[in-house]
């Protein structure tokens, strides 16, 4: 779902730069009629171009996090195992802030037992250098395997009403949790590993 999310992201901000050249060349072409008001034509032009890009970065920032908070209210949680990972590329984000995709092997339990094997990409801190095998919890929505995204661990620990499904988990299949959180971007770890830290 990350890489969607890159993808749509990136066309935005094509369609920002074009919207920008375009209004550039509509005032050049027109100077002649704004003359007289070109302190306010220049600085309402400034105004919407801050604006489109104010827009922009909340929605490459939080685009995410927003789909996060509305799956877990929904109830569209389910546990996966990852298996293994792979790199798949870098990038940056509205803060020029790098990332670094994985494409990760994972196992979908749905809140029936219902195994399903998918692919996920997601994005992560740089500071994540491989991937750990383990258990973490994803957005889920039936049909739409491929399209999850980790849940940090805390988001889950918060809220009550999930300790019935995470105890339906625990008992069916003994996961060994990762430590998913978010710092300077996605970060997955065993709790050995936290513990060092």
């Amino acid at each position: 779902m990350q890489l969607k999310l890159y993808k749509r992201s990136t066309f935005l901000l094509s369609i920002i730069v074009v919207v920008e050249i375009a209004a550039i060349v509509l005032l050049l072409k027109t100077r002649q009629s704004w003359q007289n008001n070109a302190l306010l034509v220049i600085l309402g032009f400034v105004a919407f171009m801050f604006l489109l890009t104010i827009g922009y970065s909340a929605y490459d920032l939080n685009a995410d996090k927003r789909l996060i908070r509305k799956a877990v209210s929904n109830g569209d949680v389910a546990l996966a195992k990852i298996k293994d990972g792979s790199f798949v590329r870098f990038a940056r984000d509205a803060r020029f802030k790098n990332h670094v995709f994985w494409k990760l092997n994972v196992e979908i339990y749905d809140n029936d037992m219902n195994k399903f094997d998918a692919q996920i990409i997601e994005k992560f801190s740089l500071h994540q250098t491989s991937i750990p095998k383990g258990w973490v919890y994803v957005t889920y929505v039936e049909g739409k395997k491929d399209d999850c995204l980790i849940i940090p661990n805390v988001i889950i620990a918060s809220i009550s009403e999930y300790k019935v499904l995470t105890d339906a988990y625990e008992k069916a299949l003994k996961p060994k949790y990762l430590n998913a959180y978010i710092n300077d971007g996605l970060l997955l770890e065993t709790y050995q590993e936290s513990l060092k830290k």
